[in-house]
């Protein structure tokens, strides 16, 4: 091993102790809190704020030790530059936004959980694993921020290259570190990231520091989190891995869908998920998506089902749906209607995220067979909205449901589906406790009846169902669609 390597490795481990340890205090202050009141975030804050801050400073110094090193083991000049106080506070990390507004966010996680039926434990649990992301990202965003003002102070460096602990490193930090990064570009990260950097002097090229078990390792992991791979580098292009530009906390690794299209993303043919293990499996990943997509600008309504969005779209769906010019273009089939205000049904044909509602009979975006059931929801506003109408692609696959349909809306149907999920994720199970990871997935997709039943039929592959108008007594039906790709519109 080289002594570069030996310093890499050296920075990993310590990167990793420093975004462990900050997730940990931040986690264990908030279960110890006794108290979880508005009033009690000023506290909170004040409880952790010291000890995160200087966790932070440690990072940010070690990040700058490190590039030191490289420059001397490399024979090139480096000045030191200074990092201050506002350097590493939370609202310079994250773009301006207030620490209290970040910390609120576990508080939050804590209320929905009980909302939804919850212990209080499991609850308080849901806003612990909250807020160990929260500073464990923090502490990463402390040394990306290092890192860019040590290549800012130092013209000689031209860029860097990622590099892995072999601690944490999920399959994204194996596909970016493929890359080769501009000295002016921020490292995409994600939650609970603890990749470092290689600083790159001139035209010098530290190359690869990974061996071929560490190679080997990569093609496993980027095996379990896309489903396919390919040493030979044919059939995926690893270099277009999707970078999100995130508001808060700028540009983030991630993956969105899995149907191979080129140049844009990597996206693959076969769906992920299929069931609550392969869920379980990606339980970190997927906790972490739901935290990149969640706005916090806005309320729950207005963003809508996340996890459900993130489930599609990891399960290769949830595109934008055909646009036809007038329902004379519409394929054959059932004509469906969408009543909703502009907004809603522009950013239904136009956004490029999915914004799953949340329903009584599931979760998706309602359609009606009744045009006269749309237009009243589109009269529902302030200002008159918009009636839509839709059919249904040939391939699309819709679960159709014909028993009662207030089975669905009182749990009645659910039940069967939310009670198998407890038994796998090993709750109420003899000798067995859940995972922090099964608890996650528990949370975020059955924690109540109808998250349970649009879950289940997402891993099975549907891309809607299908449901009986309540009182109709002419078969009138209720689409409740996940997948805006099934649908042919006509605007």
């Amino acid at each position: 091993m080289t002594v570069q390597q030996d310093l890499t490795a050296g920075n990993g481990q310590i990167a990793n102790a420093l975004v462990t340890r900050a997730g940990s205090l931040a986690s264990t202050a908030f279960q110890n809190l006794g108290s979880w009141r508005d009033e009690d975030i000023q506290r909170y804050l004040r409880q952790i704020g010291p000890a995160l801050t200087g966790v932070k400073r440690e990072a940010a110094k070690s990040t700058l030790a490190f590039y030191q090193e490289i420059a001397n083991v490399t024979g090139q000049d480096f000045t030191q530059p200074l990092i201050t106080a506002s350097d590493i506070a939370t609202q310079t990390l994250r773009n301006g936004v207030d620490t209290s507004v970040v910390y609120r966010r576990p508080f939050v996680d804590m209320r929905t959980a009980l909302a939804n039926g919850s212990t209080m434990t499991d609850a308080i649990q849901s806003g612990a694993r909250r807020a160990n992301y929260l500073a464990s990202t923090e502490v990463q965003l402390a040394r990306r921020n290092a890192g860019l003002k040590a290549r800012s102070a130092n013209d000689n460096i031209v860029g860097y290259v990622r590099t892995l602990t072999g601690l944490e490193n999920c399959a994204l930090c194996y596909v970016a570190s493929t890359q080769r990064y501009t000295r002016g570009d921020l490292m995409p990260i994600h939650p609970g990231c603890d990749c470092g950097e290689m600083p790159i002097y001139g035209d010098q090229d530290p190359g690869q520091v990974i061996d071929d078990i560490r190679l080997e390792a990569a093609h496993e992991n980027i095996k379990k989190r896309f489903g396919i791979t390919d040493r030979g580098g044919r059939e995926i292009d690893f270099r277009k891995i999707k970078i999100t530009e995130h508001g808060e906390m700028g540009p983030m690794l991630t993956v969105r869908g899995n149907k191979f299209s080129g140049t844009d993303s990597l996206q693959f043919a076969e769906s992920k998920y299929t069931s609550i293990d392969n869920l379980v499996d990606d339980a970190d990943d997927i906790a972490a998506d739901i935290d990149i997509t969640y706005d916090y600008s806005k309320g729950q309504t207005a963003n809508g089902n996340v996890p459900m969005q993130v489930l599609m779209e990891k399960s290769g769906k949830g595109g934008k749906p055909t646009l036809v010019t007038s329902q004379a273009d519409l394929p054959d089939g059932k004509v469906f209607y969408r009543g909703a205000s502009v907004e809603n049904t522009d950013n239904f044909i136009n956004a490029n995220r999915d914004r799953i509602g949340t329903g009584v009979y599931g979760d998706g975006y309602y359609f009606a067979t009744n045009k006269n059931v749309a237009d009243g929801y589109a009269e529902l506003g302030v200002e008159k909205g918009k009636t839509i109408a839709a059919k249904l692609k040939p391939d699309a696959k819709i679960f159709k449901y014909d028993g009662d349909v207030e089975d669905l809306a009182n749990g009645n149907f659910g039940v069967d589906i939310q009670q198998e999920a407890a038994d796998k994720l090993n709750y109420y199970v003899d000798g067995k406790f859940p995972t922090e990871q099964e608890e996650a997935i528990a949370e975020n997709f059955y924690s109540n009846y109808q998250d349970a039943t649009t879950t289940d039929l997402i891993l099975q592959g549907f891309d809607g169902m299908e449901v009986p108008e309540p009182g109709s007594t002419d078969g009138s039906t209720y689409l409740i669609l996940f997948n805006r790709e099934a649908v042919v519109v006509a605007d």
